[in-house]
């Protein structure tokens, strides 16, 4: 977590990762092009702050 929003009065209220298989399902269901490899992926963990 960044130092800013440390200090900050902001509360994280989810944290949920992106794996490749559900990148991938995103993907397909919203018709994106495939130029998509399971090497390239590195999961992403996303938090959000209120």
């Amino acid at each position: 977590m960044p130092d800013s929003v440390r200090r900050s009065k902001f509360e994280r209220i989810l944290t949920f990762t992106i794996d490749f298989e559900t990148a991938k399902r995103y993907r397909e269901a919203n018709k994106m092009p495939h130029q998509f490899r399971r090497a390239a992926w590195t999961d992403l963990t996303v938090e959000v702050y209120l």
